[in-house]
């Protein structure tokens, strides 16, 4: 949907997954091929949201919120695929997003 995966875009696209809503983020997990449905747009980041529970609890006056970096920067789990893999693996997707 971005045109490419690095470690901070898949952080920034999850935010972005997450600020979508909870039927929209569960659907994605349980099926990334239904976010063929969503509209287009230039990108599908959101940076900011990531940081948005940070900002709240300092603002609380509660200090800085501890961060656990062995979660957030976690290797992800599950089968290695590469680009040509896509069309089969999520064809709605592909055919929406992949130039051919």
């Amino acid at each position: 949907m971005n045109g490419g995966c690095s470690d901070d875009g898949f952080k920034y696209f999850r935010d972005w997954l997450i600020s979508e809503g909870k039927e929209t983020c569960k659907s994605a997990v349980a099926n990334p091929d239904s976010l063929a449905t969503v509209a287009r747009r230039e990108y599908f980041e959101l940076e900011s949201f990531g940081y948005a529970a940070l900002k709240a609890y300092a603002a609380k006056g509660d200090g800085e919120l501890e961060r656990d970096f062995k979660v957030e920067y976690a290797v992800t789990a599950g089968d290695e695929w590469v680009e040509s893999d896509l069309p089969r693996l999520l064809p709605a997707l592909a055919a929406k997003y992949l130039v051919n």
